[in-house]
């Protein structure tokens, strides 16, 4: 009869240290879903930059390994240019300048401080846009 009470002491433990990893499995999963969200957030959504030039805008990202990724959006794909306020109940509104491109896909500046410098980032763009084709504005 020993020998059976052994038995269970030990399939217990073993099923409770199974039910201890499993969890602690999905801690770190966890963990690291919400650590790889701030890495992503940090070198992808940050330091970027825009440099409007005659026919083209350039766009200038930080990328994972210290470079930075460049993209060049040339005048002639862009659709539409909007200024866009995005309200934020932890502090100030933030300010973008919105380009929309004939592919469908939708670009934003990099924050601007007010509605004012939004507009006009927005009314640079449609001049030099102007030499090239005027986009319809919203």
């Amino acid at each position: 009869m020993a020998d059976v009470g052994a038995y269970l002491l030990i399939d217990g433990t073993i099923g409770f240290a199974h039910n201890v990893t499993l969890w602690n499995v999905g801690k770190l999963a966890a963990i690291g879903l919400f650590c790889g969200f701030l890495i992503y957030h940090t070198l992808f959504d940050s330091d970027l930059g825009w440099i409007i030039r005659t026919n083209e805008i350039r766009i200038s990202k930080a990328w994972i390994n210290g470079k930075r990724r460049t993209e060049v959006v040339h005048f002639s794909e862009i659709v539409n240019v909007a200024t866009i306020r995005e309200s934020n109940s932890d502090g100030p509104d933030r300010f973008f300048v919105q380009v929309a491109l004939a592919s469908g896909q939708e670009l934003k500046s990099p924050s601007l401080a007010s509605m004012q410098r939004a507009n006009d980032v927005k009314v640079e763009l449609e001049k030099r846009l102007n030499g090239t084709r005027a986009p319809r504005s919203a």
